[in-house]
Parts: structure tokens; sequence; C-alpha cells
């Protein structure tokens, strides 16, 4: 073989190398198309997403991720000072959106205070007007009932603003109360039957009491939760899920965060880590690199309720973020790359075999 052979060899061998490494080159780790996924939902206020639970939920994994640097902070603090200025105004706030603004300000903020003084003042008052005599919180101070959930937001909003603050402990009582005897769950408050997220906050309230201990029958509520996994290995599109009740027909997210966090802080051993992690991996979106709810064969979009769910799971379970993965978006450019060495290949054989027939 001459040395024109021989070069024409290399340079065929070359090309068809950059096109089997390009889709290597191409994929990133879970983590990286996730954090992007999330940095391309930042809207012109610099928040994310539709609320300020999405806001909230999107910079804690930025944070976790070490990715808060990519955040335009200081515009952001200021927007969701104004926003919680706004809404105090307006008397629109509730303990839900309230825990959030101060939540995404937390992560924000490494030192000093969250609010300047009046605005400090505005927050303990409205939370002290949601305290109710008889145990627990109620949504806004305008209501005087009751509620796990509202409970569980007040509570975390009071840590955050002043860890000073006691919580008295008529809250624990009263939660520990909202458990149902019949099946080991919690409703909303002691009248109501037990649900999945009502369990969830309530557990999550106990544990801030460190009072976990103190739930009767424990075993009846490791049922209850555990009830809900679908363990039919057939089930490709909700194996290792888990459903938000005893009826749904498909897993969600969002019900197998709750589940499996509330399991974890009941110290469990009935969570099948592997099954879990490997259905909540089977959601990041091909398209976009967040996570989407499952359940059908219909394409979903992905959320960023959706992703944050996913990165729970998988941060509680133990999971790896930090895998490769073939996603690769052929947009325009790699596209014309790709054909481009391809016609290269193509033309270099042909010249090749002509040189050799010569």
């Amino acid at each position: 073989m001459n040395r024109k052979s021989q070069k024409a060899g290399l340079i065929v061998i070359f090309l068809t190398g950059i096109l089997i490494i390009t889709p290597m080159v191409a994929a990133a780790t879970r983590k990286t198309y996730l954090t992007n996924y999330i940095l391309a939902n930042q809207d012109e206020n610099n928040a994310f997403g539709n609320s300020y639970e999405e806001t909230s939920f999107a910079l804690e994994i930025l944070n976790d991720c070490g990715k808060l640097s990519s955040v335009d902070t200081q515009s952001l603090i200021l927007y969701l000072q104004k926003e919680m200025q706004k809404k105090f105004s307006e008397n629109n706030m509730n303990n839900y959106d309230l825990y959030y603004l101060l939540n995404s300000l937390d992560l924000l903020i490494n030192t000093g205070a969250l609010v300047n003084s009046s605005l400090e003042f505005m927050i303990l008052n409205f939370l002290d007007g949601t305290n109710q005599t008889g145990g627990g919180f109620s949504l806004t101070n305008s209501s005087s009932i009751s509620n796990v959930i509202s409970t569980y937001f007040a509570i975390q909003a009071y840590n955050i603003i002043d860890n000073s603050v006691v919580i008295n402990e008529v809250h624990k009582n009263w939660t520990l109360l909202c458990r149902n005897n019949d099946d080991g769950g919690y409703g909303g408050n002691a009248s109501l039957s037990s649900s999945l997220i009502s369990t969830y906050y309530a557990i999550s309230i106990i544990d801030a009491f460190s009072a976990i201990n103190e739930i009767v029958n424990v075993s009846d509520t490791r049922s209850y939760l555990s009830s809900l996994y679908i363990s039919e290995i057939n089930d490709q599109n909700n194996y290792g899920g888990y459903g938000p009740d005893e009826y749904a027909q498909f897993a969600l997210l969002s019900s197998t965060f709750y589940c499996t966090k509330s399991l974890k802080l009941l110290l469990s051993n009935d969570i099948n880590n592997g099954a879990t992690s490997n259905w909540v991996y089977s959601l990041q979106n091909v398209k976009d690199g967040g996570f989407t709810d499952g359940g059908n064969d219909i394409q979903k979009f992905s959320s960023i309720p959706c992703s944050y769910f996913a990165f729970k799971i998988i941060t509680l379970l133990g999971g790896n973020l930090n895998v490769q993965i073939w996603m690769i978006e052929f947009n325009w450019i790699i596209l014309i790359i790709v054909l481009s060495c391809i016609g290269v290949v193509i033309a270099v054989a042909i010249y090749f075999w002509r040189k050799r027939k010569i």
C-alpha cells in the first residue's frame, strides 16, 4: 500500500472516530441537564417559573448543585422583597406564599437580615394572627381554621425569620390528634379523613418537634404510606413510584417524594431504593433535561415542581446525578457538522476505492 493510500485510510479512520465520539462529547451529566433546564426557566424578574413556590424550588436545586452564582442575586432579592411588601399592602398574604418568599431570600442572602425591620414586623404580626389558640395555624390571618399544611408553613416561616421564636407545643399535640386510627394516616385536621399530603406535612411537623417517638402505632402509619407503592414490575411506567392515593392509576413524583421522605422520617426499611431511583431517572426529559411525571405514553412537558421532587428523591435515596446520559439535542449546527463528516467519509471512501481499482 503506497503512502497516499495509507493517508487516505488514516483520514477515513480519523473521521469515523469523530462520528463515533460526537455523541459522547455532546452528552452531559444528569445534573448539568437539570440545572440548564432550571436556568432556562428564569423570567425577566430573575425569578423562576410561575410562582413563589417554583422560584424557591429552583433556587434550592441551584444552591445544592453549586450553581446559585448563575443567578442575579441582588436583583432577585429586591424583587422578592417588593413582592412580599406588595402582598402585605394588598392584604393578600398567606402562609404558603410567605414561606416560599422567605425561603428564597434565605437561600440568596448569606448574612444579615432578610428584610428590613418594618417588613419583619409585618411578617411576625401576620404569623401571630394565624396562630390558633386551640392548636395549629390557619392559612391567613382572617381565618380561624387550622390545617396541618398551613401549620407546617407557618412554623417554617417562623424558623426562617426569627429563630428565637419558640413554637408552643400545643401545635405538636394538635398535630398528633390529626391522626386517623383506622388507617394510620393524617387528615388536614382531626375531623378530616387521611390524605397523603396531610400525612407528609403532619409527620414533618412532628419531626420538627423531635417527637416522632410520640406517634402511636407508628407501624400503621408506615403501612399507610407503603400501601401507595406501585410494586407491579410489569407496569414499566409506574413500577417503583408511589401513587397519591389508593385509587390512583399513575405514580407521581410529588407523591413519591411525600411517601419516601415520610418513610425515612419514620425510620422505615420498606423503601425499594433501586426501583424507585430507576423510576425517577426514567422521567428525565430528553427534550429539555428537566423532569416530568410519567403515567402514560403521552409526551409531557417538564416542570420545575416535578424537577424539584425528582431531585429531592434522588438526593434522599443516595442516587447519582453526576452520570453522563445520552440526551443529545441535535440542533442545526450539530446536524450540519455530522452530515458534513458523513459526506467527507463517503467521498474519501469512494476516492480510495477508485484508486485501488486503478
